[in-house]
C-alpha cells in the first residue's frame, strides 16, 4: 500500500496514511533477517516477517501499535533535502495532545522521558518521499523483546540493559489511551497543520491494483534471498548505525560481498558492495574499488569515508 500510494501522491500534496499489521516483524532494506529476528519463535507463534524498502532497524507490529506514513512529492528525492523534523511536527503534536511529553531524539526515535515509543525511517523514489514510523500504544512488549535481536553494541551505545528496557507503551503515561483515540488525534493534528478540514477516508486494498506489489513483498526472494552464505563476516558500530560485512572468496578474489546495516539511508551500500566484486582481498585494491564509488551528498560522503577506512583495515597489507 505504501509503495502504491507513493506513486499516486500528486505534486505538492502531503498525505497521511494510518495502518496496522498483526504480529509482524519488519526489517530494514539492508538488514539480515537471520540476525535481526528469532525466526523460529516468530513462525511458531503465527507471526510474519517482511522487509521494507527503507533503511533503519527492525520493529515489531501488533494491533496495540499504530503505524503512520507521511507521503509527499513536494521535496526532491535527496536525503539531504528531506526535513524529518518538519514532517514529524503533527505526529509529535498529536502525541503531546493526548498527554504524553514527547520529543524527537537521536537518528530516528520519538521518546518520552528518554524511553522510545516510536521508530522512524524514510524512503525516496522518483521524486517522491515517505516518512513512516511506529507508535507503541499498548503493544505486547514481551513479544517484541522475544522476537527482535538487538546487538550488544547497540544496547551498550545507549547505556541500557535490553531491548525491552529501552521501549515503552504510551499507555504507561496515559492509561486510558487507545489506538482509536490516538488515530483521531493524528488526523486532527495533521489537518490543523495543513489548514484543512478534519476528514479521512478508508482505503480498500482489494479495490486497488497492488497484487504485483503484494507478490513482491511476500516473496522469499525479497525477504530472504539476498542473504547468501559467506566465507567471512565482520561487524562494527558507527555513530550513524551498525555495519555488517559478509564476503565470499575464490582464490583470493572477492566473489560476492554484502553490507547489512540499520543506517537510515540504505542506498549507498548496494553500490559499495558491488564495487568489491572481483577485487583482490588486498588493502590497496579494496580501497581503490570502494573509492571509485561516488557519494552524492554530504551524509553519504561521511558514511563512504568510514566504510573505506574500516574495510581497508580488515584487508591484509600486501
Amino acid at each position: 500500500m505504501e509503495e502504491y500510494l507513493l506513486g499516486e501522491v500528486p505534486p505538492g500534496a502531503i498525505w497521511l496514511y494510518l495502518w496496522q499489521n498483526r504480529d509482524t516483524v519488519v526489517i530494514g532494506r539492508n538488514q539480515n533477517p537471520w540476525k535481526e529476528c528469532r525466526l523460529a519463535e516468530l513462525k511458531a507463534d503465527g507471526g510474519i516477517l517482511v522487509r521494507r524498502p527503507s533503511g533503519g532497524g527492525a520493529v515489531f507490529h501488533d494491533l496495540g501499535n499504530l503505524n503512520y506514513t507521511i507521503l509527499t512529492s513536494s521535496v526532491r528525492s535527496s536525503v539531504e533535502d528531506f526535513d524529518v523534523c518538519r514532517l514529524l511536527t503533527p505526529i509529535l503534536a498529536a502525541v503531546r495532545g493526548v498527554g504524553v511529553p514527547a520529543e524527537f531524539s537521536g537518528r530516528n526515535d520519538l521518546v518520552s522521558d528518554g524511553r522510545k515509543f516510536s521508530g522512524t525511517a524514510h524512503y525516496h523514489h522518483r521524486g517522491s518521499s515517505l516518512l513512516h514510523g511506529t507508535l507503541l500504544v499498548n503493544s505486547d512488549l514481551e513479544r517484541l523483546g522475544g522476537y527482535l535481536k538487538v546487538s550488544k553494541a547497540k544496547i551498550a551505545s545507549k547505556g541500557i540493559d535490553s531491548v525491552r528496557a529501552r521501549v515503552m507503551n504510551l499507555v504507561e503515561v496515559v492509561p486510558e489511551l487507545t489506538v482509536s483515540k490516538l488515530e483521531e488525534g493524528l488526523i486532527a493534528a495533521f489537518a490543523a497543520e495543513r489548514g484543512l478540514p478534519r476528514s479521512a477516508e478508508t482505503l480498500d486494498p482489494g479495490s486497488l491494483p497492488i497484487q504485483e506489489l503484494v507478490d513482491k513483498y511476500g516473496s522469499w526472494e525479497w525477504t530472504f534471498g539476498e542473504t547468501p552464505p559467506f566465507d567471512a563476516e565482520w561487524e562494527r558500530r558507527f555513530d550513524w548505525g551498525e555495519l555488517h560485512l559478509g564476503a565470499a572468496f575464490d582464490d583470493g578474489l572477492i566473489r560476492h560481498a554484502r553490507f547489512y546495516t540499520d543506517a537510515m539511508n540504505p542506498e549507498p551500500f548496494d553500490g559499495l558492495a558491488l564495487s568489491l566484486r572481483g577485487s583482490p582481498w588486498r588493502r590497496g585494491d579494496v580501497r581503490q574499488a570502494l573509492s571509485a564509488v561516488s557519494a552524492r551528498c554530504e551524509s553519504e560522503r561521511r558514511v563512504h569515508q568510514d566504510v573505506v577506512a574500516w574495510v581497508s583495515e580488515l584487508c591484509p597489507h600486501l
